[in-house]
C-alpha cells in the first residue's frame, strides 16, 4: 500500500506541471511519458552547464507550459475534438509563444552560447562557439608549484570582439582583449591552485581558442 500511495502521489505531482496522461490514447501516453523523462534527463544538464540561472529558470518554467499546451493541441487533433478552424488558430498563438519566449530567452539572458564544441586533446585545448553572449569557459588547469606560468594561444572572432582572461578565486590576474585574431603567450605569476582560462563577450560571432600544452 505505501508503494502505491507513493506512486499515486509521485503521478500527482508529475500531471500536475505537466498536464494530465492521456489514458485513453496510447500512443499520446507513450508521448507524454517520453518528454516528461527527457525534461527530467536534461534538467541537471541544465544546471550544470555553464549558462545563467535566468537561462535554467526559463527552460525548467517554460517547457513544461508548452508542453502542456503543444500536448493539449496534438490531443486535440488526434481525437478530433477541435475544428479546423480551432485547430489553425490555437497552433498560431502558439507559434508565436514559441517564437517571443525564445527571443525573449536569448535577448534578456546573461550568457548564451550557440554550436559551442570545447576539445581537448594531449596537445592543449580547443573552443569553437557561433554565438557568444556573456562568459564561457575554455580550460581549467591546476598549478603545482610557485612559478612563471606561460601558455601559448591562438584566438580569433569573426565579429564583435571578446577578452581572453584567467581567473583565480573569482579574481582576474591576466586578460587579454581580442578584436579580430591575435596569437601570443598566457603569461603570469602562478601559486599552486586551481586556475580558469575563459572568454567573455557583450555579443560576439565565430569565436576560437587554442591553447598548447608547453
Amino acid at each position: 500500500m505505501e508503494v502505491n500511495n507513493w506512486g499515486n502521489r509521485r503521478m500527482r505531482v508529475l500531471e500536475f506541471i505537466f498536464g494530465r496522461r492521456n489514458r485513453e490514447n496510447r500512443f499520446l501516453g507513450i508521448v507524454w511519458w517520453f518528454f516528461v523523462g527527457y525534461y527530467m534527463l536534461m534538467l541537471p544538464f541544465a544546471v550544470a552547464m555553464p549558462v545563467s540561472w535566468i537561462s535554467v529558470l526559463a527552460f525548467a518554467v517554460l517547457y513544461p507550459v508548452l508542453f502542456r499546451v503543444v500536448y493539449y493541441l496534438n490531443s486535440a487533433i488526434l481525437t478530433k475534438k477541435w475544428s479546423k478552424k480551432m485547430l489553425v488558430a490555437g497552433g498560431s498563438v502558439i507559434a508565436v509563444l514559441i517564437i517571443g519566449i525564445t527571443a525573449t530567452t536569448f535577448f534578456f539572458a546573461d550568457n548564451v552560447a550557440v554550436n559551442a564544441t570545447r576539445t581537448a586533446t594531449s596537445e592543449g585545448y580547443q573552443l569553437s562557439v557561433g554565438s557568444l553572449k556573456g562568459n564561457y569557459q575554455v580550460a581549467v588547469f591546476d598549478v603545482s608549484t610557485e612559478g612563471v606560468v606561460v601558455i601559448p594561444y591562438q584566438a580569433s572572432v569573426g565579429e564583435g570582439s571578446m577578452t581572453l582572461y584567467v581567473e583565480r578565486g573569482g579574481r582576474i590576474i591576466w586578460e587579454k582583449t581580442i578584436l579580430s585574431s591575435w596569437g601570443g603567450n598566457i603569461e603570469f605569476h602562478g601559486e599552486p591552485g586551481t586556475y580558469d582560462i575563459k572568454v567573455k563577450t557583450e555579443e560576439a560571432k565565430d569565436v576560437n581558442v587554442k591553447l598548447k600544452n608547453e
